[in-house]
């Protein structure tokens, strides 16, 4: 019985990859940076929009995966689009859980 609410549990806490790339869209850059850390790089393309992309990897000893995530803001800072490749299909850091995480805490 426990591990079936452990599997429960998880089962309702994952989030896709592509809702947790999508929950960002039309947030400003600066907060992704903020919960997730500074971007592996940061391009500036010539009509003002930049591309900000997180590398890493996972994986077992045998196998590793590369996940790049990627966001392009508008000039003033506003994500725009999304992209994601190699990155498993859950995530954990969505903008909606952040959410739930601030107004459960103000709750208290």
């Amino acid at each position: 019985m426990k591990y079936l609410l452990l599997f429960i549990f998880l089962l309702t806490g994952c989030t896709t990859t592509q809702e947790t790339m999508h929950s960002w869209q039309g947030r400003h850059i600066e907060e992704v940076i903020r919960y997730w850390g500074a971007p592996s790089s940061m391009l500036q393309l010539e009509d003002g929009q930049s591309v900000y992309s997180w590398v890493s990897n996972w994986g077992s000893a045998y196998l590793m995966s590369t996940c790049r995530q990627s966001f392009t803001t508008s000039s003033k800072g506003i994500i725009r689009n999304w992209r994601y490749t190699g990155c498993p299909h859950w995530q954990s850091i969505s903008m909606d859980k952040i959410n739930r995480m601030s107004s459960d805490s103000e709750d208290d």
